[in-house]
């Protein structure tokens, strides 16, 4: 079973406005993502509140740059 959580990013660091990027849960050890090529603009300013489902047992959630 999976749920739904929000994701909201204030400092995206290096990665370009325009940048993709994959998103990937501890669930699998962060091996397979579970959302590739997101626009990172979804996740900062007015877009902020980038919503996904997520599997369950979810604690932590990495977004990592794909050039």
């Amino acid at each position: 079973m999976s749920f739904l959580t929000s994701i909201c990013l204030s400092n995206i660091g290096s990665i370009p406005q325009d940048g993709l990027v994959n998103i990937f849960t501890n669930v699998d050890n962060y091996t397979t993502p579970i959302q590739t090529d997101v626009p990172i603009s979804g996740m900062t300013g007015n877009q902020c509140r980038y919503s996904l489902s997520v599997p369950s047992g979810t604690t932590e959630i990495r977004i990592i740059y794909s050039p």
